[in-house]
């Protein structure tokens, strides 16, 4: 009996239509149920399009020690930190400008991959400090970029709205 439910289990996990019906009655039913909004954070988070969370240990030498987190400017460059584990354990869920991070500690952060991998391995120094600004540049033209591409899609839908006979 234990066995035939693991293996029904099992099935689940592993048929994409069967797992479909089955998110879709569980999402329901804990919306009925409990009162919760149910969120794909995959989705929410634009996880396709390059972005991701990744949590950053912090050692000796790194570029992100003994600054808070307003003096490092990661917002610049397209960064968030989610939130700040301490070496004890603690954790800040929600750290302040003035949070300051410290060997030992672990960071969560939101961003694009590369630009992750880059901060993690980001010196102590002015070559940290060249990294940042360049790091900075790149996300304001990633800015312009988008905006630039935001203005033609709100053309192009008013040009259709336009265009549309009612």
């Amino acid at each position: 009996l234990l066995l035939s439910g693991v293996l029904v289990l099992w099935a689940c996990a592993r048929i994409r239509p069967l797992e479909r019906l089955l998110d879709g009655i569980i999402t329901r039913g804990l919306e009925r149920m409990a009162h919760l909004e149910v969120m794909d954070f995959e989705e929410m988070l634009h996880l396709d399009k390059g972005y991701t969370v990744a949590t950053l240990p912090l050692a000796n030498g790194s570029w992100l020690l003994d600054k808070n987190l307003n003096e490092m400017a990661l917002g610049d460059e397209g960064i968030l930190i989610l939130n700040v584990e301490r070496k004890s354990g603690v954790i800040i869920g929600t750290p302040s400008p003035t949070t300051r991070l410290s060997d030992g500690d672990r960071i969560m952060v939101y961003g694009l991959a590369p630009d992750l991998a880059r901060l993690r391995r980001r010196d102590a120094g002015e070559a940290g400090d060249n990294d940042h600004e360049d790091a900075r540049k790149r996300q304001r033209l990633r800015m312009v970029e988008e905006r630039a591409v935001d203005r033609i899609a709100d053309s192009e839908e008013a040009s259709d709205h336009d265009q549309d006979p009612q």
